[in-house]
């Protein structure tokens, strides 16, 4: 890392340096939503959490 510098973003070509900036823009942009999101969640209880897994792991089949 480069001292009081952002994310540097390289490629093949410029379209490909667009490409890359445009997703890490996005990624940034639902990070900060996530994070200001967060001040209003409850993390769940291991009851629920396990509750949630076995579903998702039945109905999409990830055993």
């Amino acid at each position: 890392m480069v001292a009081k510098h952002g994310a540097f973003v390289i490629g093949t070509d410029s379209t490909a340096v667009l490409e890359r900036v445009i997703a890490l823009e996005e990624v940034a942009r639902l990070n900060y939503d996530a994070l200001l999101l967060s001040h209003s969640v409850t993390p769940l209880g291991k009851k629920d959490a396990k509750l949630l897994h076995d579903f998702y792991e039945s109905k999409y089949g990830q055993r």
